[in-house]
């Protein structure tokens, strides 16, 4: 096979073309693969049960969070991505199983080049989940029962229960990790 390189020809093996044809081909249709995401600028918000998780998630997991999986109810949002912390990367906040039925919320989070975890809350040995989670951007104001209004810097997740009005609101700022309560 012949090629052209400013007017010179040079030419190039079989095997240098497949070598370099191949990855940049599956690069090509991995990044251009259809996601389930409603984007809010530079936050994503992925439905679970449409994707695998990222990278970072799957390697904390195996490394740090052993035993605890992504849990199987798929009728809910068990897990956001965005930008919790306001660093600029991808954090996850999902609802985790373990082996013994036990169920949490998680955050992973990155702090420079790492990435830790907290536990948000703990849920004990559930049959069925009757909650999910959701993003409230850092557009959308969080009214107090007092009435003031307040926006979170780089949003929050919300926990809501399906059955009543009860949920938990998550959030950061450079003063540290919060929680409200609303409701039951």
């Amino acid at each position: 096979m012949k090629c052209w390189y400013i007017g010179k020809p040079f030419l190039v093996s079989r095997n240098f073309m497949r070598l370099f044809l191949i990855p940049l081909i599956a690069t090509i249709i991995s990044c251009n693969s259809h996601r389930d995401t409603k984007s809010n600028s530079d936050v994503a918000v992925l439905k679970s049960e449409k994707i695998a998780l990222p990278r970072f998630v799957q390697d904390y997991l195996s490394s740090n969070l052993h035993g605890w999986t992504l849990t199987s109810d798929t009728s809910k949002m068990n897990y956001i991505l965005a930008d919790i912390n306001c660093d600029g990367k991808s954090d996850f906040t999902g609802i985790l199983q373990d082996s013994t039925a036990n169920f949490a919320t998680f955050q992973i989070y990155s702090i420079e080049q790492y990435y830790v975890s907290k536990q948000l809350e703990s849920y004990g040995d559930k049959k069925k989940l009757n909650f999910g989670l959701q993003l409230i951007d850092a557009k959308t104001p969080f009214k107090h029962y007092d009435g003031s209004l307040e926006t979170f810097k780089c949003g929050a997740v919300e926990r809501f229960n399906l059955n009543n009005g009860g949920k938990k609101i998550f959030y950061a700022n450079e003063k540290g990790f919060f929680e409200i309560e609303v409701g039951e």
